[in-house]
């Protein structure tokens, strides 16, 4: 018995839907593990290329130690990292740095930390070192979140000096804090507030946070070098960039010296 000929075209249509869905979810299912592929190969690269710049971060470190060292270092030269597997060991370089110039920033200081600056005592200084400084906190009217007040110690020959800095105005013949009219970037950090002290004949200044976490940004006609910065940048074959840079200072005082307790 022959179908008619609606029914053929009903059953043919039919057919068609049903292949159509069956290729859409293949296709869709495709798609996903491809994209699902692709994503766990990009994270093994992050993590591969994140791993080869902590080992160049090792590496530069150690070198840093010397009395000279290279400038710019391969990771084809590199033992402990040319042996990576995916890491372009041609592109991939640690570089190392001297902390010089008329400014720097520290990294951040805990609260009852402390972190030395040092000076240049024979040097004929015009102007007094500028100490620019960012606090985590930001509401002197808070318990918890007052912006840091600090401690500076400073060393020459035969004196030591204390001074004391307080936005919140707590503590009394605290030094007098200025404002720049504009912001200044110094490092990777942007400051407003700063205070003054002349460095003539100091070896070096000791800064101490009392509340909070601070940082400073430190400017001088004539600073010594304060250390090194050591950046490592890991590529792999594929174009995928990690890159870690440590700050690295000259031999810390420890925060247990010359600490006033408030």
């Amino acid at each position: 018995m022959n179908m008619p000929n609606m029914e053929k075209g009903q059953a043919l249509l039919m057919l068609i839907l049903v292949v159509a869905i069956v290729i859409s979810v293949a296709s869709a299912s495709s798609y996903r593990l491809i994209t699902e592929t692709q994503s766990s190969q990009q994270q093994q690269e992050v993590a591969v290329a994140l791993a080869a710049a902590d080992s160049g971060i090792e590496f530069g470190l150690k070198e840093a130690l010397r009395p000279t060292f290279a400038p710019l270092y391969q990771f084809n030269i590199i033992n402990n990292i040319k042996e990576f597997k995916g890491i372009d060991t041609q592109r991939s370089v640690v570089k190392i740095s001297n902390i010089l110039g008329s400014s720097f920033s520290t990294p951040k200081i805990q609260k009852d930390a402390q972190y030395t600056v040092y000076l240049n005592e024979s040097a004929n200084y015009t102007s007094p070192v500028q100490l620019y400084f960012l606090s985590t906190g930001t509401n002197c009217s808070s318990t918890y979140n007052k912006p840091s007040a600090f401690e500076i110690v400073a060393f020459n020959n035969n004196l030591v000096s204390r001074y004391l800095v307080d936005p919140c105005e707590i503590f009394n013949g605290a030094l007098l804090i200025k404002t720049s009219p504009a912001s200044q970037i110094i490092g990777k950090t942007s400051f407003s507030q700063y205070v003054e002290v002349f460095p003539q004949g100091m070896r070096f200044l000791i800064v101490r946070p009392i509340r909070n976490t601070l940082t400073l940004g430190v400017i001088s006609n004539n600073l010594p070098n304060q250390g090194q910065i050591v950046r490592s940048e890991a590529y792999t074959t594929t174009g995928v960039l990690r890159a870690v840079e440590v700050q690295r200072s000259l031999p810390q005082m420890p925060a247990e010296f010359f600490v006033t307790q408030f």
